[in-house]
Formats: C-alpha cells, structure tokens, sequence
C-alpha cells in the first residue's frame, strides 16, 4: 500500500490491500541496516510495501548464517506488531537469498484470490487459471489456487476440465501441484500453450462460414420452391457440412458396396 497523501493513496483506480501502519518500517529497517553494515554484500531494498535484506553478492555459507539471525532478531523486535506484519525467508534463483519483512495479508495469494472474486462477481468467472513461482513468496499464491478449485464452483469446474494449475520452478517441497525443471522448461510449457491455442483458433472460421452457408442455403431452398416446383435443394444443413469440412464416417448413398472377401 502506498503511504498517505501519495498519488497512488488518492487516485480513484487504487484500491488499499491492507491499512497502512508504518510503525514496523522503522524497526525492521533499524535491524536490517544494521546487519547489512557487518555483512560484506549485504543491502536492504526498500519498497512502498515491504523491506527486503538481501545477501545474493554476500559469501554464501556467511549470508546464510546472517541471515538466520536476522530472521530472529525481527521475531524480536517486531513483537509489538504482532499480526500485522510477516517476516517471509526465501531464495530466489534470480535474486538470491533475502529476507522480507511485509504487512501481513499483502502477498500473491491474496492478489489472486481478489482477481478470482472480481471475475465472479463481473459474470466472467475464470474458465483457466495458470500460476507459476519459483520461491517462498510464490507459495500463498498456489495454496490460493487449491482453495479455490476446492472451494469455488467455477474453480471446481475448472479442476474437473483440468484447466487449473500451479507449477513451482525446481523440484522442492510446495504446495504446487506441478514442477519444471528450470525456467527454460517453463519458456518451453508457454510456448506449447500458446501452439495449441493458436491452433484452436485457426479452425474456428469453418464453424462461422457453416452457419453463412446454412442461411444462404435455406434462402435458396425458399426460392427455388417458389420458382420451381420439381426442384428439389438439397437440405440447408448438408450443404453446410460439406462446404465447411467433410462429413467422416457417413457412406455415401451411391458409393458402391463393398462386399466381404474370405479370408485364406
């Protein structure tokens, strides 16, 4: 959440996730900073909505030992602020390791369970759903998608169709349904949804053009039968399916038969 008197507090397109309370920022960054002075490599990112340690350019074993005290002293000295905010740890394969400190109810999950509602309530309710993550911070956001399949009627829908999913990048304990290898794995998964979806589409246009030819066919019929009494069209819906793909395992009425040869 942006703080008050910021642009994106007034402007009427924002909507506040959770209410603004500062009152940890200070604490948490005090204890960051100060375990970033005696950590070489060591920094801390500042966001309008969380406060982040990072140590990916620290030694690893030592960035990793800090890291764990830091994680306790937070527990420590954001005690007053009990259920307000969440101390997250994680490790991100692009990021590194880090150390999180954000308002509790501001996460993935809770952004996807607000999208979810919004299209339910829109008439639109989400007919696919696919969630991808590669760390700790990903985590909200898959057990969000299973409580939804289980407890949504359009997500349980969607999980019967098998159109609900969440992957997690690496094989590891999650509450993801699926992994990939490797983010170039997951490049590879995009890039066959988006052959498929594109092949889908490349046959819609016969259906369309079946339906044309159908109505141009019954007003031919209409005129034929006014004009010419011993004419006899062929029906509407035949014409349609021929002219749009050809009707498989139908005989035709003047094919030949065939008849059954015994075997040697």
């Amino acid at each position: 959440p942006a703080p008050p008197g910021s642009p994106l507090a007034e402007d009427g397109d924002w909507d506040r996730a959770a209410p603004y309370r500062h009152g940890w920022r200070a604490a948490a960054a005090t204890a960051m900073e100060l375990f970033a002075a005696r950590t070489q490599g060591a920094y801390v990112e500042r966001h309008e909505s969380c406060l982040v340690w990072q140590y990916r350019d620290a030694d690893p074993d030592y960035g990793e030992m800090q890291a764990t005290e830091l994680e306790a002293q937070l527990g420590v000295v954001l005690a007053p602020h009990a259920g307000q905010v969440r101390v997250l740890r994680g490790r991100n394969p692009s990021r590194g390791g880090y150390v999180e400190v954000r308002p509790s109810g501001v996460d993935k999950g809770a952004l996807l369970r607000r999208v979810l509602s919004a299209l339910e309530a829109a008439g639109r309710p989400a007919a696919f759903a696919l969630v991808v993550g590669d760390d700790a911070s990903d985590e909200p956001m898959f057990a969000a998608l299973k409580k939804w399949g289980d407890e949504s009627p359009s997500g349980a829908a969607a999980r019967r169709a098998g159109r609900a999913f969440s992957v997690t990048v690496g094989k590891k304990p999650s509450d993801a349904e699926a992994y990939v290898d490797a983010h170039d794995n997951l490049v590879e998964l995009l890039e066959a949804l988006a052959r498929v979806s594109k092949r889908g589409a490349r046959y819609y246009s016969s259906h369309d053009f079946a339906q044309e030819y159908a109505a141009a066919a019954a007003a031919a019929a209409d005129d034929s039968d006014a004009n010419v009494a011993s004419a006899a069209p062929a029906p509407a819906a035949d014409m349609a399916r021929s002219m749009s793909m050809p009707a498989f395992g139908q005989a035709s009425a003047n094919a030949p038969r065939r008849r059954a040869v015994p075997r040697q």
